[in-house]
């Protein structure tokens, strides 16, 4: 077709089914602490151990915070998403990057001029606390000029290395 460039894969994630079923937990979490906190505010009972309901002020107050601890995994989740990058493909004729990230129901694709990407900053992501489980999940910030920036997986697959560090040096 006229005006159509080819188009290189760069990356890919290969991971994306883990972030949406960490997203789908989230919204299962989110839905036990609102059941947890709808049981609160009718089952409290006030502190004078005569077994009437707490006020409603306190109820309402236990509930509420209840529910609010399943909506931060949520929402911590629909944030990543909108910086996770599931495929990176190279615009070779326009000189622009095809940023694939996942959406809520299907995946968001915008594209970034090549003279707007601003290099990129390694992260680790190492975290070992004592008696539980170690972390490692490195990963790359993509820093675009005057946009927003976006998410490489360390542990995704890149096609071409060379040209992924001639682009995102």
């Amino acid at each position: 077709m006229i005006g159509e460039t080819a188009k290189e894969l760069l990356y890919e994630s290969g991971r994306e089914k883990r972030v949406r079923l960490l997203t789908w937990g989230g919204a299962l979490l989110l839905c036990l602490t609102v059941w947890a906190g709808w049981w609160v505010y009718g089952n409290l009972v006030g502190g004078d151990g005569g077994g009437q309901p707490a006020p409603q002020g306190a109820r309402i107050l236990a509930g509420a915070a209840i529910a609010a601890l399943g909506a931060l995994p949520l929402g911590g989740m629909l944030v990543y998403r909108r910086y996770y990058v599931v495929r990176l493909l190279y615009e070779k004729g326009a000189e622009r990057l095809e940023v694939e990230t996942l959406g809520l129901w299907r995946p968001r694709v915008r594209s970034v001029e090549l003279a707007c990407v601003g290099g990129t900053t390694y992260h680790r992501g190492k975290l070992g606390l004592p008696g539980q489980v170690a972390v490692d999940a490195p990963w790359h910030w993509v820093r675009v000029e005057g946009e927003r920036g976006f998410l490489l997986d360390s542990w995704g697959r890149f096609t071409d290395n060379r040209l992924m560090r001639q682009i995102l040096a």
